[in-house]
């Protein structure tokens, strides 16, 4: 059965967006902490600081878009000299939050932990910071974790970030789902099986349409011999994607189903979810049955 890809997520590298007003509540917060610390300063001293500050902002600005283009090195000068020079301290946690980020996606995984971790002690020194930058925090040293195969350390960290997603005025349903989904994948590759499938369930929940979440309930159910249960959340996964038109998804799963198709003694059900798994572009090399006479016919419609 298939296996967590760690970079398959959506959040690995997770970058907030603090830049754009509206867009969180971290930048509006720093914000006004920055009038309130800048009022009791004399004339000159407050334009010197609003100038640092807006010069910070254009350097997070400039490492973002840096970042976003794959430049990761060229991102992280950027936020290492905001850190050196910036002197509006409530923005270094989430400059250490995009260096961590950065080192995530070049595979330095050691050293994004230890800034990840640096920075969110720096954060939970100020009240002031919202949760979206401590969610964010957790969902990097989450991806970290699971690239290190800390599998229950990444679900610590996940049930962290989820908890600040839950506290937000507006939650976001899709996300908590997407979030529940993950801690479901490490579960079950910790092999608790039970864990794994309530947080499908709760999933499922959030999202109906999470055909992430169906699938590794059937992956479960394969794993746990109860067939019957695994093909309908293979098939709810796969109507789902069909109705997404998401079609370059559904050859593993056509395979998986085969397999289950397989274990119930269908054979010609079977063969013929080999067959579509070989149409929606799975390598021949894959798509193996387990019987041998199954096989066989198989073998012929590959040569054909």
């Amino acid at each position: 059965m298939r296996k967590l890809n760690p970079f398959n997520f959506r959040f690995t590298g997770h970058l907030l967006n603090y830049t754009r007003a509206g867009s969180g509540t971290f930048h509006s917060s720093v914000q006004a902490s920055t009038l309130q610390t800048s009022s009791a300063k004399s004339p000159s001293a407050l334009a010197n600081h609003i100038d640092n500050y807006q010069w910070t902002m254009a350097q997070i600005r400039q490492g973002q878009a840096l970042a976003n283009q794959g430049q990761y090195g060229q991102a992280l000068k950027a936020y290492e000299a905001c850190v050196k020079l910036t002197t509006h301290d409530e923005l270094i946690p989430a400059l250490y939050n995009h260096m961590g980020a950065c080192h995530l996606k070049t595979g330095n995984l050691e050293k994004s932990l230890a800034v990840l971790l640096d920075g969110l002690k720096l954060a939970e020194q100020n009240e002031e910071l919202e949760n979206d930058l401590y969610e964010s925090f957790h969902l990097n040293i989450a991806h970290c974790k699971t690239q290190m195969e800390d599998y229950e350390g990444a679900v610590q960290s996940f049930t962290s970030a989820l908890e600040y997603h839950e506290q937000r005025m507006k939650s976001n349903p899709e996300a908590l789902s997407l979030l529940h989904y993950k801690i479901a994948n490490l579960l079950h590759l910790t092999e608790d099986y039970p864990a794994a499938l309530k947080h499908c369930d709760k999933a499922l929940d959030l999202d109906p349409d999470n055909h992430r979440a169906f699938r590794l309930q059937g992956e479960i159910f394969f794993t746990k011999k109860n067939y019957r249960k695994s093909l309908r959340c293979f098939k709810q996964a796969i109507s789902i994607i069909s109705m997404a038109k998401r079609s370059r998804r559904l050859g593993a799963i056509y395979l998986q189903v085969g397999h289950v198709l397989e274990e119930l003694n269908n054979f010609p059900e079977a063969l013929k979810y080999y067959t579509k798994a070989l149409q929606a572009g799975c390598k021949p090399r894959e798509v193996k049955a387990k019987h041998p006479d199954l096989e066989v016919y198989l073998q012929k419609i590959k040569k054909s």
